[in-house]
This record gives structure tokens, C-alpha cells and sequence, in this order.
């Protein structure tokens, strides 16, 4: 190999290799709170066999919120981040599924152009409870919240 096919094989191999370092830097940013995404459900079986495993399954599933419950959470989580202090609460009920939830703000933080702030949630479903802890921020370059992940 010539050394100007080396020059540029090593320069594809740096190249390469900060894009991968940069991607494993980053977190991910979404515009939805995990707490409406996942089940109220928490402690699994371990999975060794195909029944444990459908076992899993149908408890993540009947955990799951509601759509109605879901909107819910997601009206409160983002109440609070919009108008919420420091150690206040909202909290929210639904009368037909007998589900409900709290969403506190925890604190807040300067980051970048704008500010982070950490919430706590807690949902009960029936006779199960989650609890949730979210970062959540907001810059000017970007209109809304991004859940940190």
C-alpha cells in the first residue's frame, strides 16, 4: 500500500472512531415522560422458561396504563414542569380504573441556554405502586421539555 492510501485508511479510521466515542457520550433526548410509557408492574420472575417468560409478559401488560391514565400522567407531569416550585405536588385520579398518581418537582438546575428540573413520580394501580425519577429540560433553541434517558 502507498502512504497516501495509508494517510487516508487512517484518516477514515479517526474519523470513524470519534464518531463512535461521540455517540457513546450522548444521551437521549425524548419528548414523552417514561413514567406514562411503562407498567406500574416491577418485580419479574426470572425468565428460564418460556412459561415465566409469558408469565412476565402478561404482568408488564396488565400493569400497563390506560390510555385515559396514561393522558392523565402525561397532563401532570408536564403541569408540573410548566408551574410547579420546588417541592410541590399535583396529583391526579381516575375514578373508573381506580388509578392515580403524584408528580412532585424535586429540583432545578441552570443547563446551557435554559434549565433542567428532576421529578419524582409515583403511580398506584390496584394493589401496585412505581415510582419513577425523570430529568427533564428546556433551552431556548428548542421549544417544549426533552426527557433526558
Amino acid at each position: 500500500m502507498s502512504v497516501k492510501n495509508l494517510m487516508a485508511l487512517g484518516k477514515w479510521l479517526i474519523l470513524g472512531s470519534s464518531l463512535l466515542l461521540t455517540a457513546c457520550g450522548t444521551t437521549t433526548s425524548v419528548n414523552k415522560s417514561v413514567s406514562t410509557e411503562k407498567s406500574v408492574v416491577h418485580n419479574y420472575t426470572h425468565a428460564g422458561t418460556g412459561v415465566e417468560l409469558w408469565y412476565n409478559f402478561m404482568r408488564h401488560n396488565m400493569g400497563k396504563l390506560s390510555k385515559e391514565d396514561s393522558k392523565k400522567q402525561n397532563q401532570a407531569v408536564f403541569f408540573a414542569l410548566d408551574n410547579l416550585e420546588e417541592g410541590k405536588i399535583v396529583a391526579w385520579h381516575n375514578m373508573k380504573t381506580d388509578t392515580h398518581g403524584f408528580v412532585k418537582i424535586v429540583m432545578s438546575y441552570p443547563h446551557g441556554s435554559g434549565y433542567c428540573r428532576v421529578v419524582f413520580t409515583q403511580i398506584k394501580k390496584k394493589s401496585n405502586a412505581r415510582d419513577f425519577k425523570e430529568t427533564a429540560c428546556r433551552d431556548v433553541a428548542y421549544q417544549g421539555w426533552q426527557f433526558i434517558r
